[in-house]
């Protein structure tokens, strides 16, 4: 597994920003400037550590342009978050127009999400992981609510292939599916000798059980 860069600003965005004149930085530049910046600062430093006051002297502004742009650090936080689950669900949904068979989309959607903990294991659990920081209070909620959007993804991509398929029973497997796709990833953080294909092998022997016998009309009956 490779480890995340060392904190710096961002190449792509530094020339965009200095190519302008007299520092008139047009406000979608700018708010990606600040956005790069900070989540390598979560990323590097974890979210106490890094401050508004960090952020604006690593961007070169001052302290109102960071909350004219984001409001507050929760909010600065909450907009690396759904930026990456915003790249993630993109590649979600480019899999699902490849139409391919079930067991196929969820090999390959379980192999992308491996693939985001392989390529960044600090960003995955900085922006990912649902650990960085207390998932209660006001931010929390808006975490919560962001990780539910995935879930939500799922059931609608699962529901898609399995039309016949009673929602709620869609929606309880997408949250299974999400649910093990997380609490794997730690669990490979604690053992990165492991190969990926490995994991998701493990991984595919909890959620394919399931995948087949979600068309199952008969519900599997609990002796007392």
């Amino acid at each position: 597994m490779s480890r995340g860069e060392p904190f710096m600003k961002s190449s792509s965005t530094v020339p965009k920003v200095s190519g302008h004149k007299h520092g008139r930085v047009p406000r979608a530049i700018r708010e990606l400037q600040i956005l790069d910046i900070a989540e390598q600062q979560f990323i590097d430093l974890g979210y106490e550590s890094t401050t508004v006051e960090s952020v604006r002297l690593a961007a070169g502004v001052s302290r109102p342009i960071i909350y004219d742009h984001y409001g507050s650090k929760d909010k600065l936080y909450l907009a690396c978050v759904k930026r990456a689950r915003q790249q993630y669900e993109e590649k979600l949904i480019d899999l699902a127009n490849l139409q391919l068979s079930p067991v196929e989309s969820l090999a390959r959607g379980a192999d992308l999400y491996l693939s985001i903990i392989e390529e960044n294991p600090k960003r995955w659990q900085a922006l990912f992981g649902g650990s960085l920081v207390p998932m209660s209070g006001k931010l929390g909620d808006e975490l919560s609510n962001v990780r539910h959007g995935t879930v939500e993804l799922l059931a609608q991509l699962i529901q898609a292939q399995a039309p016949d398929t009673d929602p709620e029973r869609v929606e309880a497997f997408a949250l299974a599916v999400f649910a093990v796709g997380e609490n794997m990833g730690r669990w490979w953080l604690r053992h990165p000798e492991i190969p990926r294909s490995r994991v998701l092998s493990h991984n595919l022997a909890f959620i394919s059980n399931g995948l087949s016998q979600l068309a199952n009309d008969e519900l599997p009956s609990i002796q007392d």
